[in-house]
């Protein structure tokens, strides 16, 4: 069960980090996007420009770029993270549902003979030392 858990983090934190890199990547195209908009000779009268304008007089392009960035990246893993987060929850529920037991075990308690769980012999205390 370690095993899974621990699958299911690694799982998390490569959605995270490619999360990052896709905010990253997005918010650099949008940088570029617009700065291209804004030097372009276009018209100063236009909607865009004076919206960008504000925006950097007013809040800052740091600020709104950290903004921008954070909101992407949760945006991105909430998309992302959603298969990982419904198999995790329909694992939870079958081992709270006693989906930890094998499935070829019988009512008597006895194995079936083709699973693959070993029974190992159980040592005395004084056996051991």
């Amino acid at each position: 069960m370690e095993f899974i858990f621990r699958r299911i983090r690694f799982k998390f934190l490569y959605v995270g980090a490619a999360s990052a890199l896709m905010s990253g990547i997005l918010l650099y195209l949008g940088y570029r996007i617009t700065a291209f908009f804004y030097h372009a000779g276009l018209q100063y009268d236009a909607p865009y420009v004076k919206l960008f304008n504000w925006i950097i007089n007013h809040i800052g392009a740091y600020p709104t770029a950290l903004l921008a960035g954070s909101l992407l990246f949760l945006l991105f893993f909430y998309w992302r993270s959603g298969k990982i987060r419904s198999d995790s929850a329909e694992l939870c529920q079958l081992y709270a549902a006693g989906g930890d037991k094998p499935a070829a075990a019988k009512e008597d308690g006895k194995m079936d003979e083709l699973t693959e769980i070993r029974i190992l012999p159980m040592h005395h205390a004084k056996e051991l030392h």
